[in-house]
């Protein structure tokens, strides 16, 4: 799969995942301009859900701790250690909106 078809397919899931209640649910597709990846260093499918993950550690830290850590050293992260990360974040999240109920 090209990363265009990758882009396709994941905007198409997001579309239809609004389609299934118009009335609450919202979401912005990604660009299909591969130009843009490109200089954003993606290249591949792989490359943009490993873009896609970092993107979402940043934004459940701030959720989590209230601050974008900037010290994360992605570079020498891999997939599944970016994964875990990820599933950290959550887990500490699950856990803030629990003890707030």
């Amino acid at each position: 799969m090209t990363l265009l078809e990758h882009i396709q397919d994941r905007n198409a899931q997001t579309q239809a995942w609004v389609d299934e209640s118009p009335e609450t649910r919202w979401a912005t597709e990604y660009t299909e301009d591969i130009e843009y990846w490109n200089e954003c260093g993606v290249y591949t499918p792989s490359d943009f859900d490993r873009f896609e993950l970092i993107g979402s550690i940043h934004d459940l830290h701030k959720d989590a701790y209230g601050f974008r850590n900037r010290s994360y050293d992605f570079d020498s992260m891999n997939t599944e250690e970016l994964q875990r990360e990820l599933d950290r974040l959550l887990d500490v999240i699950s856990r803030m909106e629990l003890h707030n109920e």
